[in-house]
């Protein structure tokens, strides 16, 4: 009797309270502004041709949970501000602007990238300071700055099921949108690719999509061109996609998108050798690389005069040990100097002057300059 009437008055709670539900579910208690039961009624003109609430919002709650977190009137109100107001203009001209009234607010409402870093600030505030700490200063324009150079754009439609499953802007708005009714989105939603909103590292463009990033991020640095840069990629091992160590492909995604916003710290990591933080030092992808059926076939006389410790030889080269590649990079014999012509030697580029070949300055530290 006792437990039926304690079963009573937590069935009693539970109906008394709805929104207390929410809470318990680790999702935040919305207050929504008069104005969203207009705009979520008005995006069902962007119609979705799967049964979805909309074209940009999978169910009202989403919406009524996106509406919650807008600024309702701003500066430049109804005109091109990150606000409820222009995204509801967006959907009463004549001319329908769907793409505008999505929840980033496309070019129209402000930007795509401008409506992510509000919304991940607001709605996924741990998210966010994963990735902006205080010691960036302005951690909002460093957001910013950071989705426009490095975050990769698809439509927003959320009948389209990749926008839930890709590196893209776009699969971070989506599960920003549904953190505002369902636990466990806000992980997906940060800016480095984490578990939905990250590629494989086998597909097809991967390797693309990694050399845009670090270009964006750290310019020439890692690379001196785009060739290079797919020639490296193509010839690392893998990894997983959540990799933060370790001498794969992966790895050097997650620090590319890490030096976005700090390029001293991790473009180094970015680079083929990996400067001991993809790989145990620079030395380990030297040797992997110059080991590869493909540098052998680019360059088999070279390969053939590779040590073979070449662990042990690389290892008393400059620049070999790990956080040495700012300090040796351009140095003649360094392993950060011949790394970069492995990675024109793999590519087929061929050397600019009539010195040594691309291959004789990939083996042989005395010909690397």
């Amino acid at each position: 009797m006792r437990f039926a009437a304690a079963l009573g008055l937590v069935l009693i709670a539970i109906v008394a309270f709805p929104a207390g539900c929410q809470s318990i579910a680790g999702i935040k208690d919305h207050a929504f502004p008069a104005q969203c039961e207009a705009y979520c009624t008005d995006v069902q003109k962007c119609p979705s041709t799967i049964g979805l609430y909309s074209s940009l919002y999978r169910t009202k709650a989403t919406c009524l949970g996106i509406c919650s977190q807008l600024p309702v009137t701003g500066a430049a109100e109804g005109q091109a501000a990150n606000t409820l107001a222009c995204r509801e203009t967006k959907l009463t001209m004549s001319e329908l602007d769907c793409v505008s009234a999505a929840p980033g607010g496309g070019t129209g409402c402000g930007s795509d990238c401008e409506g992510y870093c509000f919304l991940l600030h607001n709605i996924c505030p741990d998210s966010f300071n994963l990735d902006f700490t205080p010691n960036l200063g302005d951690t909002d324009a460093a957001c910013r700055a950071a989705c426009e150079k490095g975050l990769a754009r698809v439509p927003y439609n959320v009948d389209d099921p990749i926008l839930q499953v890709s590196d893209t802007l776009q699969c971070r708005l989506w599960h920003l949108s549904t953190a505002t009714v369902e636990a466990g989105h806000c992980e997906h939603a940060q800016l480095h690719p984490n578990k939905q909103c990250a590629d494989d590292p086998m597909g097809a463009n991967y390797c693309a999509h990694y050399c845009k990033v670090n270009q964006a991020a750290c310019g020439n640095f890692a690379y001196t061109s785009n060739e290079e840069c797919m020639a490296v990629c193509a010839a690392l091992p893998l990894g997983a996609q959540d990799d933060q160590s370790g001498n794969t492909r992966a790895c050097r995604l997650w620090h590319s998108y890490s030096a976005l916003t700090l390029p001293l710290a991790h473009c180094p990591h970015t680079t083929a050798g990996g400067d001991g933080h993809c790989g145990t030092d620079n030395c380990e992808s030297y040797c992997m690389l110059v080991a590869t059926d493909k540098f052998k076939q680019q360059c088999p006389a070279e390969a053939a005069l590779v040590p073979a410790d070449c662990k042990g030889w690389c290892g008393m080269l400059p620049g070999a040990r790990p956080n040495q590649w700012s300090s040796t990079d351009g140095g003649t014999g360094t392993v950060p100097c011949l790394l970069r012509h492995v990675g024109r030697a793999l590519a087929g580029l061929s050397s600019s002057d009539a010195g040594p070949s691309e291959c004789q300055m990939a083996a042989n530290p005395d010909d690397c300059q």
